[in-house]
């Protein structure tokens, strides 16, 4: 720590030295500049909420479509298993009225 020769309290700096950028360059910015800068960091804000909100719904869309086709997907694999199931039940009652394959009354 230096100390200073006088030994009185240094005076506040001005409002330029205290945004002072490593380097000697100073932030100061302007009215119109402040202005700008929030409104474009407003503008990223809201896009990123909009795509938030966005992501979520489709997310919650597209699960509800897989779950749609899920669904009928299994109604048209249980037709289709009801239909060969109905056919083959047909052949194996059809088959155990006529175990030998003849038709009608025996000779």
């Amino acid at each position: 720590m230096t100390s200073n020769p006088t030994s009185q309290p240094r005076p506040p700096q001005p409002a330029s030295a205290r945004h002072a950028i490593p380097g000697g360059a100073s932030l100061s910015l302007s009215l119109n500049a402040k202005i700008c800068l929030t409104a474009t960091v407003l503008v990223i804000l809201s896009l990123a909420a909009t795509a938030t909100v966005t992501g979520i719904r489709s997310s919650h869309s597209a699960e509800e479509s897989s779950m749609k086709l899920a669904r009928t997907t299994a109604l048209e694999a249980a037709a289709t298993i009801q239909a060969r199931m109905t056919s083959n039940l047909a052949v194996a009652f059809g088959q155990a009225r006529h175990p030998h394959g003849r038709h009608g009354a025996d000779p």
